[in-house]
């Protein structure tokens, strides 16, 4: 029995009675620390030509981390003195995942994992062998990756009652100026569609139609999709390094579109 004197009075307390208050006691001590978040910087834009990552890792007292790439294998444990700086060579869009690890070892769970998503452009290469075209096309054709890259040197059109279908993966390199000199702008290529252009890239193989001269040129004209034009689908398509990307003159339900990336346009 423990007594306790209270200005001029003595309570008696048992010792069961104050272990039991300690041991049942809430508060500060008790509150549970947050989960280790792990903090991002150097980032890829959202449309990025970088060839190579340069991302730091950080947060409230992490001091380790896993990462992994297009949702790959997780990488080991590195210290966040240690950046990302894995090589990204190939197009389209890319993902990184990344969990931290705190002081005492309390790992960020996977399901939480600290998310970035980008789509890297296509650089062109002038020595790529590939199918040289011009138009206007006189029958219905499919461009696959196989024959890629397809080379346009003039003004190109899908005729009405034409059609184009562009697999995965094909890549369209535009001249730098128009061999055919017409057009609504003689000095820069047009790709035009009065028919059908069906292109079904994927966002593992997108399909690309961009400049030859690749970056800082904008020499060719862009997508125009004409008035009465039978069908424009564009899904997981690059369009790059040109003046207006995509000019729609039909209806709006004539084209349809998902994940495109539009990137590069003339100031």
């Amino acid at each position: 029995m423990t007594a306790i004197k209270i200005n001029k009075w003595i309570v008696s307390i048992s010792a069961a009675t104050i272990l039991g208050t300690l041991v049942g006691c809430s508060g500060p001590t008790g509150a549970q620390p947050d989960p280790p978040v792990a903090v991002l910087s150097g980032l890829p834009d959202a449309v990025s030509n970088a060839g190579s990552l340069d991302i730091t890792v950080s947060g409230s007292d992490i001091i380790s981390y896993k990462y992994r790439l297009d949702g790959s294998a997780w990488s080991a444990e590195r210290s966040v003195s240690v950046k990302i700086e894995d090589p990204v060579v190939v197009h389209g869009w890319h993902t990184v995942d990344v969990i931290g690890s705190n002081l005492t070892g309390t790992w960020q769970e996977t399901s939480e994992a600290t998310y970035h998503e980008w789509y890297t452009v296509y650089s062109y290469s002038a020595t790529t062998a590939g199918t040289s075209v011009i138009g206007p096309l006189g029958a219905d054709q499919t461009w696959t990756s196989a024959g890629s890259p397809y080379k346009i040197s003039g003004d190109f059109t899908v005729p009405a009652g034409i059609t184009l279908t562009i697999e995965a993966g094909t890549i369209i390199a535009v001249a730098g100026s128009d061999s055919t000199a017409g057009g609504s702008d003689p000095s820069r290529i047009e790709f035009r569609v009065a028919g059908g252009l069906y292109a079904s890239g994927t966002r593992a193989n997108p399909v690309v139609l961009t400049a030859q001269n690749g970056a800082g040129t904008w020499n060719w004209y862009g997508l125009v999709v004409e008035s009465g034009a039978e069908g424009v689908d564009l899904t997981a398509v690059e369009i790059g390094h040109s003046r207006y990307g995509v000019r729609n003159n039909a209806t709006p339900e004539t084209l349809t579109s998902a994940d495109v990336i539009i990137h590069d346009l003339e100031p």
